[in-house]
């Protein structure tokens, strides 16, 4: 075997071919290979009469490997020749004027029109694109045939049959009611009238007798005139005093209520939460923990031009100024008046300055 290398590099074995198999370029003389050069023995110095260790064999160069040849490269194929089909009878010529022969243009890739079909009377329609077909599909656009809507079968109305006229029976005659007989309702057997007994008089209340009293004075000479009890009641005069005219006001300062004002227009002013029977000048509703009924009173001295705050008796404690209240105490302006849960706060318009 010779080997050769082509001046693209291709080695091949020269024996067997004059030019290279891989390119069919002209040989040239493969290169001589490269002398490997062994370094030189150093010369070793003559050891001492010693008892030295045996010497150890140098160690050899491993072989180098030898270069392998490159892979051929692979051999082009020929193209495979494209034989063109035969024309077909049935060819036909595009409307880009492509000639072909199957059922697609070669060039613009249209479908081949199919010939037009007889016409045919009554079987023939004309598609939307102008093209008139006789069978389902438009061969130009491929456009369904529209189907036309079949007529209604109408039937004949079947003839009217005269129907024989009912008979008519004639109504009874009408029978004579007799008049019911009116029956007198008895007389109402009057009842004796129920004897109505008086009831017994009731002691009057202390909230009573201070409204139907007059009071003139101080409370001094009316507490020592309390314990007397001349002809079996005791006589307070209070000077009369004008409807309407504000005496001082009372403002709630608590509950939901709060910023609620109450006006004194009256020498005497109940306090409490009223009922159908007993009505209150100052009616504390809101507040469920008052008894109903009035609870305490305010009292106007017109003459001292003092206001007293009187325990009615009632349920409810009275407080002033946190205070209890037993018989009675003098009120000053801004003292705090507590009733149940709801206080008030007191404020008079007479006093030393003015008053009606």
């Amino acid at each position: 075997m010779k080997l050769k290398r082509c001046p693209n590099s291709h080695y091949y074995d020269g024996d067997k071919y004059d030019k290279c198999p891989h390119c069919s370029a002209s040989s040239e003389p493969a290169p001589a290979p490269k002398p490997v050069f062994e370094p030189a023995p150093v010369p070793q110095k003559e050891p001492k009469p010693q008892t030295a260790p045996a010497p150890q064999p140098a160690p050899q160069a491993a072989p180098q490997p030898a270069p392998q040849p490159p892979k051929p490269a692979p051999v082009p194929q020929p193209a495979p020749e494209v034989k063109p089909e035969p024309a077909s009878a049935d060819g036909w010529t595009c409307s880009c004027g492509g000639k072909n022969t199957g059922r697609f243009c070669s060039l613009c890739g249209k479908p081949k029109p199919e010939p037009v079909k007889a016409k045919t009377e009554g079987n023939t329609w004309k598609c939307q694109c102008g093209t008139e077909n006789t069978g389902k599909f438009c061969y130009q656009c491929g456009a369904r045939r529209p189907e036309t809507a079949a007529a209604p079968e109408v039937k004949p109305e079947p003839a009217h049959v005269p129907q024989p006229a009912p008979k008519v029976n004639p109504e009874p005659a009408p029978v004579p009611q007799t008049t019911p007989e009116v029956r007198s309702e008895p007389a109402p057997v009057p009842q004796p009238t129920p004897e109505v007994r008086p009831e017994p008089a009731k002691a009057p209340t202390l909230t009573q007798e201070i409204n139907e009293a007059r009071f003139t004075g101080n409370l001094d000479d009316a507490k020592s005139r309390a314990g007397a009890r001349d002809e079996g009641a005791t006589q307070i005069i209070f000077d009369e005093i004008g409807d309407d005219l504000v005496l001082g006001w009372l403002t709630m300062t608590n509950s939901s209520g709060k910023g609620k004002v109450f006006t004194l227009t009256d020498a005497k002013n109940t306090i409490g939460r009223s009922d159908p029977e007993n009505k209150v000048d100052i009616d504390l509703r809101n507040d469920r923990s008052i008894s109903r009924g009035a609870q305490a009173t305010i009292v106007y001295d017109p003459l001292n031009k003092k206001f007293f705050l009187q325990s009615a008796g009632g349920k409810s404690f009275v407080y002033v100024n946190r205070e209890l209240v037993l018989t009675f105490n003098e009120l000053k302006p801004y003292d705090i008046i507590r009733i149940g849960e709801t206080e008030l706060v007191f404020v008079p318009l007479c006093c030393d300055k003015f008053s009606w």
